[in-house]
């Protein structure tokens, strides 16, 4: 019905205060409410019932209060008078005639109820096409159920609410159910101020700001990862919020359904990697099992990042997926893999996984796999390379020089230490002494006697002892430029096939 039709009838005794020339516009619902935002509430075309001792009793606030509720495109505003309620101002009467915003009045005496039968009266026949509607909606659910194509059942939903749909991760804005589409930039920005201003806490329906030509709303989808459901039309007209959050409640539905789904992938992908790390499947089974997740052990290297995912895996196989990228992920006490093929696996995979592991955290990645036969050696080059990373910005991969300048790989790391300190750890092994434990603490220490002493909790000349006896062991001196030099590159190599042998497949 039209605000007219319902200043219209006798026994609401209603008044018209302003606005005369927004009286053709149509009331879809007769809203309640005192809230200082109620605009927060309102999809469009509902008539605002609000008590009239709580209306802004200055011009200023009285005009600001016209401008929002227009902006929401209300159909009207009612006010129920009583002795205290402020009178409308000259500036709010002609700025709802400016606004075509119309202003009613209704005595003390008449409840909003009877008003809000009356609409609800009037809109039986439009409400009964909505419960057919959103039977339909409820319909389109069980046939998104029986096929794997949310992109689909978000086109059958657009049909029947007549407009277009955005389902969007609220966090970075990108399409949370997979092959629907993404927002234009202007709308993302649109929504990202929105969200942002609201510290992501959404009203029953935010009206976004204005599109030029076009309108848009969002509503919040009740889904486990913050989710949102825009709607835009090419039009001004309003939107029916009702069948909106009926269409949000469909999306949690399917967004579930597509979550199991990605799980039980996430969760297979980490059951072949964990056999390929083990070495306890072959080849052919491999091929087979690479191939149902898109991988080609051809075009695959391998990726270990030194931390624990720190967001759920589905979330970041959902990353790696967007950016192009096929992978398979296994998370090991806190070593996470990933091997990954792609033209971007190299460059954009381990950024994306690096994102999802705590601060401070480093990706080594391995030469090309090539084989099921070659993925644990292709970890052990893997871990070497994370090693190296922390002075490489924290991503390296295998074969690039780090720190140490004449170690590129494993097989030269043990070159280096067995030419170096292969004495010293003989002399470790067969007497339960801590020769190269004292050497790295002296080196790192500064070749402080003293320092090195505290940290080993040993007296200073113990110290100096046990440095002379790998002085003997080794031929080199601490004192000597080239010979410290090897020293430390030695120890450091220790280090980084320590590490490896530490976070290794088996020690998972």
């Amino acid at each position: 019905m039209q605000v007219g039709e319902l200043l219209g009838l006798p026994h609401l005794r209603m008044s018209l205060l302003a606005g005369p020339s927004g009286l053709e516009r149509h009331v879809t619902w007769a809203h309640s409410s005192d809230l200082a935002a109620p605009w927060d509430w309102i999809a469009g075309g509902e008539l605002l019932m609000k008590n009239g001792r709580t209306m802004p009793r200055s011009a200023d606030g009285q005009v600001a209060f016209l401008r929002k509720l227009a902006a929401a495109a209300a159909a009207g505003l009612l006010i129920g008078s009583d002795p205290r309620t402020p009178a409308l101002t000259r500036r709010a009467r002609d700025e709802a005639g400016t606004l075509g915003l119309p202003v009613l009045e209704v005595p003390y005496s008449i409840s909003f109820l009877a008003v809000s039968r009356a609409v609800a009266d009037a809109s039986m026949e439009d409400e009964a096409r909505r419960m057919a509607r959103a039977e339909r909606i409820y319909a389109v659910i069980r046939d998104a159920l029986r096929t794997p194509s949310p992109a689909s059942f978000v086109r059958k939903l657009e049909a029947e609410l007549g407009h277009r749909l955005y389902v969007l991760d609220a966090a970075e804005l990108f399409p949370a159910l997979r092959g629907t589409r993404p927002p234009d930039d202007r709308l993302a920005e649109q929504i990202r101020a929105s969200l942002r201003a609201r510290d992501r806490q959404l009203p029953a329906v935010l009206r976004l700001p204005d599109l030029g030509r076009r309108s848009a709303v969002m509503v919040e989808v009740p889904f486990e990862d913050p989710t949102v459901l825009v709607g835009q039309r090419s039009d001004r007209r309003t939107f029916d919020a009702s069948l909106l959050h009926h269409a949000a409640t469909a999306v949690a539905v399917v967004l579930g359904h597509q979550a199991l789904r990605d799980a039980a992938e996430v969760q297979e992908g980490a059951a072949l990697l964990g056999q390929l790390l083990d070495a306890t499947i072959g080849a052919a089974a491999a091929e087979a099992g690479l191939h149902r997740q898109g991988l080609s052990l051809t075009k695959c290297r391998l990726l270990v990042g030194r931390g624990e995912l720190v967001t759920a895996p589905r979330r970041v196989a959902h990353a790696l997926r967007r950016s192009g990228v096929a992978h398979i992920l296994a998370q090991r006490a806190d070593v996470s893999w990933a091997l990954m093929s792609g033209a971007d696996a190299a460059s954009v995979g381990p950024r994306v996984l690096l994102d999802h592991l705590p601060a401070g955290a480093v990706v080594g990645i391995s030469a090309p796999v090539a084989t099921a036969v070659r993925v644990p050696e292709a970890a052990r080059e893997a871990l070497f390379a994370s090693g190296v990373a922390p002075q490489r910005g924290g991503i390296a991969a295998y074969g690039e020089l780090g720190h140490l300048p004449v170690v590129r790989d494993e097989a030269e790391a043990r070159a280096v230490v067995g030419g170096i300190l292969g004495p010293v750890l003989d002399y470790d092994r067969q007497h339960g002494a801590e020769l190269l434990e004292t050497l790295r603490t002296f080196l790192t220490c500064g070749r402080s006697w003293i320092r090195a002493a505290e940290e080993l909790h040993v007296h200073r000349q113990t110290v100096v002892y046990r440095i002379s006896r790998v002085e003997r062991l080794t031929g080199k001196h601490v004192s000597e430029t080239a010979d410290l030099a090897g020293l430390w590159f030695a120890v450091s190599a220790y280090g980084l096939l320590a590490d490896m042998q530490r976070l290794g497949p088996a020690s998972g």
